[in-house]
């Protein structure tokens, strides 16, 4: 079988979906994986809602897969919602259509999975205000086939799945096999898989532990071998590698030092081996070393006014050396705790042979685990040498045994992931694909590649398609951008504005959905106080067709009593409903149909200030001569701006209108630019009382 014969019309995929239509734009996307895959080349897509994308890389992947049951693909994604989707819709209709049977797996980052024997443990550790949970949880493990998280029937609270959740050293220390780990199960099952599902951070690490030990993709490492990587959503692949090869260390990390240590102490007491408990012990007082380090941190993020996060290099001459002195006696600490452990291992672990005891599995990885926060440290005490990473630290809440009601956690974050990516993923897979419905930032793919690693220095083949949407988005949508707006520099002004216009343009869309996208959260919670008083009565829905009185509409504001799911579900189930949400609610919201008809964007959404990791980039760029506004900033905001706006259109038969209350979009020279990354729709900008008529008649064809 080939391309053609699975995407014609009357072709093998169209007998397999009845509502299936030829799409072009699909069949040159799959013409252009297909060729990537072939000669080992990188292939870039944008591809916008309605094309199929997933089909498009699927169909050529699994006829490739087919022809050699030796090969394997890994297919990365950033949600778990199209990781269902995949497994659970796309990828049996594709095997179907070609008729093939290729073994597929989905395999999730180990945290993800249930630890049965560490759930015994809980049930006896645990308070009975966890009981209940730690009861329902027993009788899920029964049935369930994955041990997954997210195929819990109900979520339990974080502190609790941490305590149950599958680790490595409880997996080294008891040798678990497919009988006894869901996790075990999942990586047996992934290495008998030709096609395996998993996250960016998933792939990422994997990527990031064979850079380092100089590995091949023809290696088992966290991934089995692999030939081919197919990225979708790969829009946020650059934060996730950002996030993949940070270091973190927190105020958590000694507390779970010390029940590391203390787990590996108790197995070697189960062999016989009895050693004092003054390692685990140890970690409390440097614990309480590190709570004195990240006070001066803390003092100096409130005489500078940075009460969320701040770069350390900013610190006095003074704090510095203090901070120095504190990570190296932290450092020295835990290098003596490293070898005091290993040396119990050598004098009441090890045989004559020089073979250690199965018992000592656990404290030896645990021990590993202190190396590496060792090493953070000394990382940290030679900081001013290191110009590629930035040393930055962030507030926390924390809620440990030993938790305080806030806390400082340090980081250690590249500067640029881009030579990571390079080096580690597109210079190791034999082909790689990167897929988007937003990867251009105005009409190009410059900036992501720039940000990745595929920047003009990268000499390989790298071919690029942007698909253009198949929907009538000229004849369906409108992007509203209101003159009369004031800018939002004048916050007072610009929040007064916010409140008329939301107030204006729900009124013309009384049965759909209408969702207010801000920047800030203390100007979204301003707009849905003052909605609430001033529309009080007025939040009714209408009528329906017969004359009826539809329910009363609701205003929901993300952050007050809801996860993010419920928000979602509510908004979508709901008529009428007026959902007002922050920077999460940009991306990952597919409301078709009359559920979102109306978005409202308060203001471009450009980095806020305080992000130290973005100022040390900008410094650099200032550094080399060139514009962090225009190489950085403006085509993040314009990506995000895409992504914001791409909420609206997700079938084809969807419509509405957009507002972004921000006359910038007007007025500044970047705002062409903008106008080119969004969607061809029809433009209109004029004063909101005129714009109110305008918004009316697209609000009415999207009906």
């Amino acid at each position: 079988m080939n391309l053609k014969d699975l995407f014609a019309q009357d072709g093998a995929l169209a007998r397999v979906l009845p509502a299936y239509l030829e799409r072009e734009e699909q069949i040159i996307c799959a013409k252009g994986v297909n060729a990537a895959i072939q000669d080992g080349t990188i292939y870039l897509a944008e591809v916008p809602t309605g094309i199929g994308k997933s089909f498009a890389y699927l169909g050529p992947a699994l006829l490739w897969l087919a022809e050699d049951p030796d090969r394997r693909i890994v297919i990365s994604t950033a949600t778990i919602i199209l990781q269902r989707q995949l497994m659970d819709k796309d990828i049996p209709a594709m095997l179907a259509a070609i008729g093939k049977d290729i073994p597929v797996c989905l395999l999730q980052g180990r945290s993800n999975y249930l630890c049965l024997n560490r759930l015994e443990e809980a049930a006896y550790n645990y308070e009975l205000t966890e009981g209940a949970q730690i009861e329902r949880i027993k009788r899920w493990a029964e049935t369930t086939q994955t041990g997954t998280r997210d195929s819990m029937p109900f979520m339990p609270s974080q502190e609790l799945w941490d305590a149950i959740s599958s680790e490595k050293l409880s997996c080294a220390a008891r040798a678990c096999d497919e009988e006894t780990c869901f996790y075990a199960r999942a990586r047996a099952r992934a290495m008998e898989a030709q096609l395996l599902i998993v996250n960016h951070a998933l792939l990422l690490s994997d990527l990031a532990v064979r850079l380092e030990y100089v590995l091949d993709l023809d290696e088992q490492v966290l991934l089995p071998p692999y030939q081919v990587v197919i990225c979708d959503e790969a829009h946020v692949l650059e934060r996730s590698a950002e996030s993949a090869c940070s270091e973190t260390v927190s105020p958590y990390l000694f507390e779970d030092l010390e029940r590391q240590l203390a787990g590996g102490i108790r197995n070697l007491a189960k062999a016989g081996i009895t050693v004092g408990s003054e390692i685990p012990k140890s970690m409390r007082a440097l614990a309480q070393l590190y709570g004195e380090f990240t006070t001066l941190l803390l003092d100096t993020m409130g005489k500078m006014d940075m009460p969320h996060a701040m770069d350390i290099a900013v610190c006095e001459a003074q704090t510095q050396e203090q901070l120095s002195i504190y990570a190296e006696t932290i450092a020295e600490r835990l290098k003596e705790a490293y070898q005091q452990g290993r040396d119990i291992i050598r004098k009441q672990a090890t045989d004559a042979e020089g073979e250690v005891d199965p018992a000592a599995s656990y404290f030896a990885l645990a021990l590993q685990e202190v190396v590496s926060v060792s090493s953070f440290f000394e990382r940290f005490i030679t900081r001013h040498e290191d110009r590629e990473w930035v040393y930055w630290c962030r507030t926390m809440r924390l809620s440990g045994a030993w938790g305080q009601p806030s806390g400082l956690a340090t980081m250690r974050t590249p500067l640029e992931v881009g030579p990571f990516l390079r080096a580690a993923l597109f210079e190791k897979a034999q082909s790689v694909i990167c897929m988007s419905a937003t990867l251009q930032g105005g009409k190009t793919f410059a900036y992501w590649r720039s940000r990745v690693g595929l920047g003009q220095a990268f000499d390989a083949i790298v071919d690029e398609y942007a698909a253009q949407s198949p929907f009538a988005i000229d004849e369906r949508m409108l992007i509203a951008v209101p003159q009369d707006a004031p800018a939002p520099t004048f916050v007072s002004a610009h929040t007064s504005y916010m409140i008329d216009l939301v107030e204006a343009a729900v009124a013309k869309n009384p049965t759909g959905g209408s969702l207010v996208l801000f920047t800030s959260y203390k100007q979204m919670h301003e707009v849905a106080s003052a909605l609430s008083d001033r529309m009080g009565a007025k939040l009714a829905a209408g009528f329906d067709e017969d004359g009826n009185p539809l329910q009363p509409r609701r205003i929901l504001v993300q952050g007050r009593g809801h996860t993010r799911a419920a928000l979602l579900r509510e908004f979508k189930e709901s008529t009428g409903t007026i959902l007002l949400a922050t920077s999460s609610f940009w991306e990952g919201v597919d409301a078709p149909g009359r559920a979102l008809n109306l978005l409202i964007i308060a203001k471009l959404p450009f980095d806020q200030l305080g992000d130290p990791v973005l100022e040390a980039r900008s410094q650099r760029l200032k550094e080399q001569g060139l514009s962090p506004f225009g190489v950085l900033s403006l085509p993040r905001t314009a990506l995000r701006l895409k992504q914001g706006v791409g909420r609206l259109m997700r079938r084809e038969t969807d419509g509405g209108v957009v507002i972004i209350a921000d006359s910038r979009m007007l007025h500044k020279s970047y705002g062409r630019y903008l106008f080119d990354t969004l969607p061809p729709a029809q433009i209109s900008t004029k004063p909101l009382g005129e714009l109110i008529y305008d918004i009316d008649y697209y609000l009415e064809i999207a009906e």
